[in-house]
């Protein structure tokens, strides 16, 4: 494609939003649909067996997870030549497709999972309202709250824990958005093993230097105190080199190739 071609425009933009909107409404809707029902049934259950004296959260690495799933949707064009073909040959530039593919899959997927949880919640007062007594106490929409405050900090408020809990869930989207551009194919399942990978390398690297419990414990106490600055860096990353990757991809190979000024 040009140069000229890769100018951003604003109308081919948002064509590009509604095509890919277009294709892939039914199975975006079915994966929130999903997610509403895993979140709803959690909760209608968890304020049942605790009788409305326990946390009204839902289990926060679901919340991630489901972010993931909806992140590693994104780029499934690249899966196969005809897929790719049909893809990247559409009349928008790369820059107006990957922007397109990031709103929708990483920033809104992560705003389809707050509402899922919202949602959920609702369901969960509606689900139990008649049933409420002194036995059976039913709380109003707090799940999105309690998760926030149950994720970061169970002694926290919601407002102080609100800016480290956005940063993890754009983490956990970045990172499985970069990986559906690497691995077009099984994309959630080899991202999730790059991740579990991820995190025994650090605690690994805790361990090498504190090797005794008490240590550790203070090693990985100063590792959470920098956690959010490699998270930010490796958000970045994500971003900067899943671009990098989306705009060496070609039509006839999976993998990608280098850009040269001359392409």
């Amino acid at each position: 494609m040009s140069t000229k071609n890769q100018i951003f425009d604003f109308g081919r933009f948002t064509a590009a939003l509604r095509k890919e909107w277009a294709e892939n409404k039914r199975l975006m809707l079915l994966v929130m649909l999903g997610i509403y029902l895993v979140f709803a049934a959690g909760l209608i259950m968890g304020n049942y067996l605790n009788r409305g004296m326990g946390n009204n959260a839902v289990d926060p690495m679901f919340t991630f997870l489901f972010m993931g799933i909806i992140s590693s949707l994104g780029f499934a064009g690249l899966a196969s030549k005809g897929k790719r073909m049909n893809y990247l040959i559409s009349p928008s530039s790369t820059v107006e497709k990957f922007t397109a593919n990031a709103l929708i899959y990483v920033i809104g997927g992560i705003v389809a999972v707050f509402l899922c949880i919202g949602l959920a919640d609702l369901t969960r007062i509606a689900a139990l309202w008649f049933f409420r007594s002194d036995d059976l106490l039913v709380s109003g929409p707090t799940a999105f709250a309690d998760t926030v405050i149950k994720w970061v900090d169970p002694k926290g408020d919601f407002w102080s824990c609100l800016p480290e809990f956005l940063l993890n869930c754009l983490w956990w989207s970045s990172v499985f958005m970069l990986g559906s551009i690497l691995w077009p194919k099984h994309s959630l399942l080899k991202t999730g093993l790059a991740i579990i990978a991820y995190f025994i390398l650090v605690i690994i690297l805790v361990l090498i230097n504190h090797r005794d419990a008490s240590s550790f414990s203070k090693g990985w106490e100063n590792y959470e105190r920098i956690a959010p600055y490699i998270d930010c860096v490796i958000i970045v990353l994500g971003w900067v080199i899943g671009w990098i990757l989306f705009k060496g991809k070609d039509v006839i190979r999976r993998r990608w190739r280098v850009v040269t000024t001359n392409s």
